[in-house]
């Protein structure tokens, strides 16, 4: 398990263990095995151990020769007595048990495993036992996988963890946040310490190291074995159980054999000295003495007391003071009992249940002297969740700013400040660069890249890298080119694979559809059209909506006109076409264009708006009751002179508000904005520096 090597050729000793005794050698000397003679002739040796347990499964085994492999994992002893015992008492019995390895870790597809039990083969997913130690950020393995060693699992740990250079060339490490590892393990406990990096989830670098290092590894399973040098290919559990009762049987036939053979002769030898004994002590006595030689004494006592020349043999090989001290009640005991056992012993020749209840006895004590508690946990994970790329990525969200041609994924979240508070800073933006929008998102999301020429593009959300806020953020030149980004949507992969879910695509110049949500699955690295545009047009809103729900579609342009669209008003078509008409012609031709959209569900309380300046406010929902597409609207606030809205969102009563200028962003409660009637201005929300607009929001 540490990785040590064998011992020096001079300790060649070892001491049988009181398990070996009493499990693998018990009355080994009473003719129970065959022997035969040893490698050189010196000596014999047995050909099997006559084992009180199916051992097979107890140790395990593992080895290959002569194009046949065996993958025989061991087991719990308490589990395998419990299940040989049922089986014994109901051979229909199917035998149910599981891997339980000397060195412990965890199983992860237990019904994988379960099957070689029914078929003869499948395979073991075995990893290390890691726990999280959140105080010192760090990572603690405490059991490793069977077969393992504890100086090779570290060894595979920091090929990954580290750049190498490897027949001249440099391998990059895989696996970016470990800091350090030690090892502390210590005779009879592993111990392995590993040092996490600040700012690195502990999550994922516990999947990374069950993915790439020996944390984690595959056993095959199978049940081949060897019987009278015939290669058997065992395909159910009970098979070998049932071989190994056979053999038992077999064994404990000899043994009773052989002590039958032993209770007679002794017997047999007690009678003689009754006979002998009890007739007459002193002439026996005397008979020992006088007799000139020893074939002279056994043939006189045969004579005098019609016994037989072995009995005759034992008693002049006894000691004077032994025969004279020997009490007749004693060997009348003596052979009452010895008569009772072979009366007994005879029995299991005649009845199969009798054997099998010595058996069970001999399994029940082996268990109270030998039985252990499992040391290795078995999970029934899904089989594709592990092996699915996602599983190295840490389950987490986070705050996306987006602008013309980077990302920035954000780690922590917005700080919620009252309303009227400065903000923090949104970090670096290059000169001919601009905030666009700002929304949040899963780490294992779909991010779907609308951009200015009408086109999408799609990435996860885990292939953006994280950063600080005070950095660019993830550069789009790989992804758009020369393009520049508009609008992003976020969806997860069970929407993406929904077929009540569209997709709802507005822009700036008063146009809006919806898409079935299949046609987005699909994207190629360089994009598909999501839908057509006029000149001087761009997406401004992209968004998932559930036909199913109760739900509508409320936008407002930037002087503030507002409309609440009904889903069946609003028609489904294909990417390469164009929108319908939000408002009436009539409010888009005077110069107008539309600020913001933004869906309306059932949760739905208010809509909150906010100008360039910062002004803001909350209108109840209900001020905006549902119409056909197409319609002028109602107002929903009033812009100040020289100031224009810059977007809408739908808000709940639970919800936080995320607001971006194009210097800082401020996470606000909602209730801290005030509710107004349509007709009002708005509040100051946040307070502006010079050169500061506000240009967007979104809520959580």
């Amino acid at each position: 398990m540490y990785g040590d090597p064998a011992a020096a050729e001079r300790y060649s000793e070892a001491r049988i263990h009181k398990f070996a005794e009493e499990v693998l050698l018990s009355n080994i000397n009473k003719n129970i095995v065959d022997f035969v003679p040893n490698f050189d002739n010196t000596l014999e040796e047995p050909k099997v151990l006559p084992s009180i347990l199916p051992m097979i499964l107890v140790n395990g085994s593992l080895g290959i020769a002569a194009g046949y492999a065996t993958n025989q994992h061991p087991h719990n002893i308490n589990e395998v007595i419990d299940e040989t015992i049922k089986y014994i008492k109901d051979n229909n019995y199917q035998i149910k048990l599981l891997p339980d390895y000397p060195t412990g870790g965890v199983i992860i597809n237990k019904r994988q495993v379960e099957e070689a039990y029914t078929t003869g083969k499948s395979k073991a997913i075995i990893r290390a036992r890691i726990t999280k130690n959140e105080k010192k950020h760090e990572l603690v393995i405490s059991e490793i996988p069977y077969l393992k060693t504890s100086d090779k699992l570290i060894e595979s740990i920091q090929n990954v963890a580290n750049d190498r250079i490897e027949k001249g060339n440099k391998i990059p490490k895989k696996i970016e946040g470990i800091k350090n590892i030690k090892n502390l393990s210590e005779k009879g406990k592993i111990n392995i310490i590993i040092e996490v990096k600040k700012g690195y989830e502990l999550d994922l670098i516990e999947n990374q190291l069950y993915k790439y290092t020996n944390c984690q590894f595959t056993l095959p399973m199978d049940f081949n074995g060897v019987i009278d040098k015939k290669f058997i290919n065992f395909t159910n559990v009970n098979q070998i159980v049932a071989e190994w009762l056979n053999f038992r049987i077999v064994t404990l036939r000899r043994l009773f054999t052989n002590d039958l053979k032993d209770a007679k002769k002794r017997i047999h030898i007690i009678d003689g000295l009754l006979t002998a004994l009890g007739t007459n002590l002193d002439r026996l006595l005397d008979i020992i003495r006088t007799s000139k030689s020893r074939s002279q004494m056994v043939e006189t006592i045969v004579k005098e007391f019609k016994i037989e020349e072995d009995q005759a043999e034992y008693i002049v090989n006894m000691k004077l003071y032994r025969i004279n001290n020997i009490e007749i009640d004693q060997l009348k005991k003596e052979r009452k009992e010895l008569e009772k056992k072979y009366n007994d012993t005879v029995l299991y020749f005649k009845d199969d249940n009798k054997i099998n209840e010595y058996i069970i006895s001999e399994l029940e004590n082996a268990k109270k002297k030998f039985g252990c508690e499992r040391k290795t946990t078995v999970l029934d994970l899904n089989i594709e969740d592990i092996n699915n790329k996602e599983n190295l990525i840490i389950d987490s969200n986070h705050t996306f700013i987006c602008t013309n041609r980077y990302i920035k994924k954000l780690n922590n979240t917005i700080k919620v400040q009252k309303r009227g508070g400065k903000g923090n800073s949104i970090g670096k933006i290059k000169s001919d660069d601009n905030p666009i929008t700002i929304f949040n998102a899963n780490n294992k999301d779909n991010i779907l890249i609308f951009t200015n020429a009408g086109k999408v593009y799609s990435r996860k959300a885990y292939e953006i890298e994280g950063c600080e806020i005070q950095s660019y953020g993830y550069n789009l030149n790989g992804i758009i080119k020369d393009e520049t980004l508009t609008n992003v949507l976020a969806m997860t992969d069970d929407e993406m694979n929904n077929e009540n879910i569209k997709i709802a695509i507005g822009t700036r110049l008063n146009k809006i559809k919806l898409v079935d949500v299949a046609e987005f699955k699909n994207i190629y690295q360089s994009g598909i059209i999501a839908t057509k545009l006029n000149d001087g047009d761009s997406v401004i809103f992209a968004q998932k909506v559930d036909m199913k729900g109760k739900n509508s579609i409320i936008a407002c342009t930037n002087t503030g006109a507002t409309i609440n669209m009904s889903l069946d008003s609003i028609p489904v078509v294909l990417r390469p076409t164009f929108g319908s008409n939000i408002f009436d012609n009539s409010i888009i031709n005077k110069g107008d264009y539309i600020a913001g959209i933004d869906l309306v569900t059932e949760e739905v309380s208010h809509a909150f708006f906010i100008s360039k300046k910062g002004l803001g406010k909350r209108v109840e929902i209900s001020e905006f009751p549902e119409q056909i597409r197409g319609g002028k609207g109602r107002i929903g606030i009033r812009a100040k002179e020289n100031d224009e809205i810059v977007r809408i969102v739908s808000v709940k009563p639970d919800s936080d508000l995320t607001i971006i200028s194009n210097t800082s962003i401020i996470g606000m409660d909602i209730d801290e904005v005030s509710v107004l009637l349509r007709p009002a201005f708005g509040n100051t929300i946040k307070k502006l520096n010079k050169d500061e607009i506000i240009l967007g929001a979104t809520a959580i």
